[in-house]
């Protein structure tokens, strides 16, 4: 079915509303319990859940903090990434060009102070970073961040070679389709995240349904990884749309009918040979997990998260933290927080915690044609995540010639805010 640019922004089910904006540019064209709660299986997204789940360096989990061993008495403390601020400039990949600005970023720890950050539809290429007038627009892109002794360092990469702009993520799908890429996991030393095949014409966008990738060696420089490729499910489900990575399953949060169902995934599956729909799990409207994906027997969780969600434990709180753009309404401006004590609800009512400032008439970054989206929790470079809650959001224009010019649009923008979770 053809969407709206809203799936652009990774929305992964119907769009609350048309827009238009980067829908006529296709990629690569030149622009102008085992209940997921407290108890024996259960991780966090942070790797601090009541369990642990695979917290640790190369084992925490998506989006979540890593933490070191301690040192010596008298050693100077370890790196880690809250030491830094999360920062996204446009910069110089030489000899690639430049890496301008892109949708929807997710991100999944390596070490302490190592983080890889996924982005979808991105701009890159140009002859300068004032303009993105001249670049190339690509599926996907990556970015590895690093904090060292408080030196903040950021390495964009994409696929192809030389002056080539292509995808980093490529199923090399024989009609053409590209992957909008979700949120990365880590299991057993490889990569794992889903992405949405996508088509896009002047009409818009048209999904195909989700490829699982599995990358084996993602210590590597992003130019010599081994990516394997399964098609997860030909259904029109953005299957881990938000994930959270427990001790036996991998839970796959997905958009349904402007909520989300839950999906999971037994972590023993992942290292395989091969990777289907028959892999996965759904919970059903009578609360028990059944095989396969059938959406229209699953519980609805009442998430309304259609852009994507990110999910941790609050230890603090001893509940669960789901963080989302509100879709209730759309376009929309409001950034809430919802939480439960199990990832299989109830979850509470969303509370709004922010307003994003493009969108308010009275604001001086207001355009009438600026659509805001996807927000996304980044815990592992928040000095303090059970006060606060840091996370990211991407801003886009119904306007393509705006997209090319506004050079302060279509890049992650971060916020702190207090987090209302704290007892």
């Amino acid at each position: 079915m053809s969407t709206t640019a809203l799936l652009a922004l990774g929305c992964g089910d119907s769009a609350p509303a048309a827009m238009s904006g980067a829908s006529g540019m296709s990629a690569g064209a030149t622009a102008g319990s085992d209940t997921a709660g407290p108890g024996p299986e259960s991780g966090a997204g942070s790797g601090a859940g009541p369990s642990g789940g695979n917290g640790g360096s190369a084992g925490s989990m998506a989006g979540g903090s890593g933490s070191g061993g301690a040192g010596a008495p008298g050693d100077p403390p370890a790196s880690k990434l809250s030491d830094c601020q999360l920062a996204f400039p446009y910069q110089d990949q030489d000899p690639r060009g430049h890496w301008l600005g892109a949708d929807s970023n997710f991100s999944v720890v390596l070490s302490p102070a190592r983080a890889l950050m996924t982005f979808q539809d991105t701009f890159v290429g140009g002859s300068s970073a004032d303009s993105r007038s001249g670049s190339a627009m690509v599926g996907n892109t990556l970015a590895s961040i690093s904090c060292q002794d408080g030196a903040y360092a950021i390495d964009y990469a994409w696929g192809g070679s030389g002056l080539e702009h292509e995808a980093l993520f490529d199923d090399q799908n024989p009609d053409g389709q590209r992957l909008w890429v979700h949120r990365p996991w880590l299991h057993e030393g490889k990569l794992f995240l889903t992405g949405t095949r996508v088509s896009s014409d002047d009409l818009g966008f048209v999904e195909h349904g989700m490829t699982l990738a599995r990358v084996q060696n993602p210590l590597d420089a992003p130019a010599e990884w081994s990516i394997e490729y399964f098609n997860l499910t030909d259904q029109r489900l953005t299957v881990g749309k938000g994930i959270v990575d427990s001790a036996e399953h991998l839970y796959l949060f997905t958009p349904y009918q402007s909520s989300m169902i839950l999906v999971r995934l037994a972590k023993a599956k992942l290292v395989e040979p091969t990777l289907s729909e028959a892999s996965l799990e759904y919970l059903g409207a009578d609360g028990a997990w059944s095989p396969g994906l059938v959406a229209a027997s699953a519980k609805t969780l009442g998430l309304p998260a259609n852009t994507g969600l990110t999910v941790r434990y609050h230890a603090a709180s001893e509940r669960w933290l789901a963080l989302f753009t509100n879709t209730s309404g759309w376009p929309s401006a409001s950034i809430s927080i919802s939480s439960a004590a199990t990832l299989e609800g109830p979850w509470s009512e969303p509370v709004d915690i922010y307003s994003v400032p493009e969108m308010d008439p009275s604001s001086p970054e207001y355009d009438a044609d600026t659509i805001c989206y996807g927000a996304s929790e980044h815990d592992a470079f928040n000095p303090d995540p059970d006060a606060e809650i840091l996370f990211t959001y991407t801003c886009n224009s119904n306007q393509f010639p705006k997209l090319l010019a506004n050079m302060a649009i279509y890049v992650p923008r971060v916020v702190t805010v207090e987090n209302p979770l704290l007892p």
